[in-house]
């Protein structure tokens, strides 16, 4: 009897006893973890696996059954170059559309993808250049006018004259001009009289090693009902897409009008509304000069403010006759025009070089 009483308390103590140890002991243990932080500052349980064996078959099916945040799929062990592979044709032409709209925009709209990349990129990365671009009525010697200056800036003689803009007394531009994107300026501005009609780009490299990027322009039409030439304006808009800024507009002018016709003006207001923050400064030419200036410098059609105080004249002779006309001509004279004609224009090349 005494022994039965004895049992049945030890029993009960010994439970207790043990109890009390394993409690203890899983204390100790979860007090001893290990931690290391995570590249994303969470806490991860060093060997976790081991961790685990220390769990009920209870516990571990109910951590079994809790979904994870994040679940690794198979796919997100495949490499990068395996899900390329996997893409759909559709799918990489999406990509392909989304890139170029990506280096459009990184190029600021100068230049359609596929064009003569290599001209756009030296026009932007070389430091030493200057834009010049030349607008006025059509047959106003634009294109006689921007002959000379790039002659004058390459310091060409009279015995090596080159045409860098088409003319119609002289034959086709010379090989060795540095013409950029002919063949991808196709926008033509109408007119009915035979003048220039494409806008031309070329470089033109002065001794000083400054590239003059030169423009010229299909002349302005005169509309009869006083209205803009709209289509001037479109190729003036076509031409920004391939130069970002003017650093010098040549307005051109003949010397014996009094003022620019009322279309004229129109469409020059036109331009500088749209494009006046793209032009540094607008320098007045005026051409065919005979020795007196008739055109009332009140009546030039840009704000003053635009403009360099000075105005220059000239008189265009240089491409004024036709190539045989220079071979026929007296050498004495000849060289007597060319000369007066370089020393304006250098004066001209000077300014803009600054």
């Amino acid at each position: 009897m005494i022994s039965l009483t004895l049992i049945s308390i030890f029993i009960p103590i010994s439970i207790s006893i043990l109890i009390f140890g394993l409690f203890k002991t899983l204390y100790k243990n979860k007090s001893n973890k290990k931690v290391i932080p995570s590249q994303e500052n969470e806490f991860l349980f060093e060997n976790i696996e081991d961790k685990k064996n220390l769990l009920t078959e209870e516990e571990k099916n109910i951590l079994s059954s809790i979904s994870p945040m994040h679940e690794h799929s198979k796919e997100d062990n495949i490499s990068i170059d395996e899900k390329e592979d996997n893409i759909s044709i559709d799918e990489k032409e999406d990509n392909i559309s989304i890139d170029k709209k990506e280096i459009e925009i990184d190029i600021k709209n100068y230049i359609e993808i596929n064009n003569n990349q290599n001209n756009l990129i030296s026009i932007k990365e070389n430091h030493l250049k200057k834009v010049i671009m030349i607008i006025g009525e059509t047959g106003t010697g634009k294109s006689s006018f921007l002959n000379e200056l790039s002659n004058a800036i390459e310091n060409n003689t009279i015995d090596n004259l080159k045409v860098y803009f088409k003319l119609l007394n002289f034959s086709d531009i010379n090989k060795e001009v540095d013409v950029l994107f002919n063949d991808k300026i196709k926008f033509n501005c109408q007119s009915n009289i035979v003048h220039t009609k494409v806008s031309s780009i070329i470089r033109s490299k002065s001794s000083k090693n400054i590239d003059f990027i030169l423009i010229d322009t299909p002349g302005m039409v005169c509309e009869r009902d006083g209205s803009i030439d709209m289509q001037f304006i479109e190729c003036i808009e076509e031409l920004f897409n391939f130069i970002e800024n003017i650093d010098y507009l040549v307005f051109i002018e003949k010397s014996d009008k009094i003022s620019c016709q009322r279309s004229i003006v129109k469409t020059i207001s036109e331009f500088i509304l749209r494009y006046k923050n793209k032009i540094s400064k607008v320098l007045p030419v005026f051409s065919f000069y005979p020795g007196s200036l008739v055109f009332d410098q009140k009546n030039f059609p840009f704000p003053k403010e635009m403009c360099y105080k000075e105005i220059f004249k000239c008189n265009n002779l240089i491409f004024d006759f036709s190539d045989d006309e220079w071979k026929q001509m007296p050498e004495k004279k000849s060289r007597k025009i060319y000369t007066k004609s370089q020393k304006k224009m250098m004066k001209i090349i000077d300014l803009i070089s600054n």
